[in-house]
């Protein structure tokens, strides 16, 4: 069973040896809070990924996501410009979906 691969935006941007994503079947971009994250009482994670396998295809995450991201961020387009070149700059690319996770505030 193939598990789902997570890349950081450093290990897609490195010059050297980027991050193989063409060689995923699907490639999803990850925004927000806690995609990712080390949960609170180890040995737990939140990673939504931990264990989850496919069977037929092969996928990736590039993960711009930070604990405790704020909604009101993640919309700023001037604050996360990693996230912005992987959306709509010159790291953009047809995502086979875009993960989105925020902080409620008030």
């Amino acid at each position: 069973m193939r598990q789902v691969q997570v890349y950081l935006p450093a290990e897609v941007n490195n010059a050297q040896s980027p991050a193989p994503l063409g060689a995923y079947d699907l490639q999803f971009l990850a925004q927000g809070d806690s995609w990712f994250s080390v949960g609170a009482m180890p040995p737990l994670t939140t990673n939504l990924f931990d264990g989850m396998g496919l069977s037929e295809i092969s996928a990736c995450v590039v993960n711009c996501a930070q604990s405790g991201a704020k909604l009101s961020r993640m919309a700023d387009t001037t604050i996360d410009r990693q996230f912005m070149r992987f959306l709509a700059g010159p790291m953009s690319t047809r995502w086979a979906g875009l993960l989105l996770s925020a902080v409620a505030t008030t």
